[in-house]
């Protein structure tokens, strides 16, 4: 697998450390999300959200949003999903193994190392949440996917190489729509306690919620997880996602496509098969070389629902931006 030539910044090629010299920055901090779309008769409306984010020597994290909290764990390649309303936890694992399911999914559209972003242009360095931070600029064009138009997605972000981490990544879609999310409130140097990335005692292991809807629709609605900020550090603490959608399977709808686009080092592939009223990708690392460090890579996945009913399909997409820093 060849390293795509790049001047993503001025920065001599650093490579990625071994394990012994790799240090993470534990931290802790809020996560600020503003998402801004159009609304009929050219209003914008602005919907926020507040998440918080603990973060140890080790690379696992800890987010809370609301009553989910979802602890990410790249040594043991593994996702836990707390819901702290109902004391259950869902638990993924990522099969190297084996990692496509059976049902046909490992022919799904998967694209790697392709070429998805401009060069950079590099916008200096600012502070931002009382943190100095280099910012980059990029112009990222995706492939047309069934009906979902090629799209283009202008991408900022500002990044602290001191406290390796996404200090701001703002997302413009080609419709208007801003996606911006800024970690507030930080604290580093401490690290958090070892049982917030456990499974709290009295927890039980559940499957995935129904469904609710109210009967056959043409117009499948999609959630999903969009943006998906990753972020790496050196050559071992490698990030790994899983992306999520869910459509209503009691309006009839399933999903009947997917496919995915990643540039180098990212790659990806789905964990369920076709026909569910739930999908899901594993977006990762890949563990492969680089040339410096910090590296920027991007990558695309669509989801794509339908019911047996009606010729319509309801296609969106969960964009990724992954960042590997120094360790």
């Amino acid at each position: 697998m060849s390293v795509p030539a790049d001047a993503q910044s001025g920065q001599s090629a650093l490579g990625r450390p071994a394990k012994g010299e790799s240090k993470i920055v534990p931290l802790r901090a809020d996560l600020q999300i503003s998402r801004t779309t159009a609304t009929s008769g050219g209003q914008r409306q602005t919907e926020l959200e507040t998440q918080h984010l603990y973060r140890d020597s080790q690379g696992r994290t800890r987010t809370e949003a609301g009553s989910t909290v979802t602890i990410n764990d790249p040594t043991s390649k593994t996702t836990l999903v707390l819901d702290v309303a109902t004391r259950t936890f869902r638990r993924s694992a990522q099969d190297q193994a084996n990692p496509a399911p059976a049902g046909g999914s490992a022919q799904r559209d998967v694209a790697t190392n392709q070429n998805l972003a401009s060069p950079p242009k590099l916008l200096g360095t600012t502070e931002i949440s009382g943190v100095r931070a280099e910012g980059r600029e990029y112009t990222v064009n995706l492939p047309a996917h069934g009906k979902l138009p090629a799209r283009q997605k202008d991408v900022t972000l500002w990044l602290s190489i001191d406290l390796q981490l996404p200090v701001q990544t703002r997302v413009v879609e080609t419709s208007g729509d801003v996606n911006t999310q800024t970690y507030t409130n930080i604290s580093a140097g401490v690290e958090p306690a070892a049982d917030l990335f456990r499974v709290p005692a009295g927890y039980q292991g559940a499957s995935r919620a129904a469904p609710s809807g109210n009967g056959i629709q043409a117009n499948c609605p999609i959630r999903n997880d969009d943006p998906v900020v990753m972020t790496s550090f050196g050559y071992v603490y490698l990030d790994q996602r899983y992306v999520n959608a869910d459509t209503d399977l009691l309006s009839g709808c399933v999903f009947v496509a997917d496919g995915g686009v990643f540039e180098y080092p990212l790659n990806g592939y789905p964990t369920t098969d076709l026909l569910l009223w739930y999908d899901q990708w594993l977006a990762y690392d890949c563990y492969c070389p680089l040339p410096y460090l910090p590296y920027v890579a991007f990558g695309d996945i669509a989801f794509v629902a339908a019911n047996p009913f009606e010729p319509d399909v309801t296609t969106k997409d969960s964009f990724i931006a992954l960042t590997i820093f120094p360790a």
